[in-house]
């Protein structure tokens, strides 16, 4: 009896372990699978050739961006990045046009600017896992403030309330002040959003 519960312990010990292993395999292999799609991202970025850039935007669920131009931030929904790049000048989300993004990946959560000293808490090219995502929260706070009219964005809302639920990953970049927010749809990395708000800018 008690060379029977041995036996089970270990059986079970050891099935634990494999589970564990496959779960840490599993996360490095997505991990690996991301950093190689940013990669490829970036460059097609930095670059500004649209139809290679929209390789990573879904026909479907197309992308945001949020920006404060003023008092407030704002978001947009785009359909392609052609969208931006017919854009006139190159301030404001117009800025993306000409936005060149380092692709030098450290681990980390997005990084925090102090409003009191001007300064990051720490600088470079940040790679998040999980990150919170609050696009519909910026459409909501739009409509609060009369900023935009909900009859006309409520198709856009719905979109942020799914892109929200599949955004997986965060790049944020503190010396282009930027982020950019990607998830997974039928097996496939897209880009869903981009953070171009300027901390503590009014």
């Amino acid at each position: 009896m008690r060379k029977l519960l041995q036996l089970l312990f270990i059986l079970s010990f050891c099935v634990t372990m494999i589970n564990c292993n496959n779960s840490k395999q599993n996360g490095s292999d997505t991990n690996v699978s991301f950093t190689s799609f940013w990669v490829s991202f970036i460059k097609a970025f930095n670059d500004k050739k649209a139809p290679e850039i929209n390789k990573y935007i879904n026909s479907k669920y197309g992308f945001f961006v949020i920006d404060n131009p003023g008092a407030y931030s704002i978001v947009q929904h785009f359909n392609s990045f052609d969208e931006i790049m017919k854009m006139e000048g190159e301030h404001d989300i117009a800025h993306l046009k000409v936005m060149k993004v380092e692709n030098d990946l450290k681990d980390g959560k997005k990084p925090f600017y102090d409003c009191e000293k001007e300064s990051w808490d720490k600088q470079g090219c940040f790679l998040e896992v999980a990150p919170e995502s609050k696009i519909t929260y910026y459409y909501e706070t739009m409509i609060e403030y009369e900023l935009a009219d909900p009859s006309i964005v409520k198709d856009e809302m719905v979109l942020s309330k799914k892109s929200d639920s599949m955004i997986t990953h965060l790049v944020y970049n503190t010396e282009a002040t930027v982020g950019f927010y990607f998830g997974k749809i039928d097996d496939r990395w897209y880009l869903l959003c981009i953070d171009k708000v300027t901390s503590c800018s009014a």
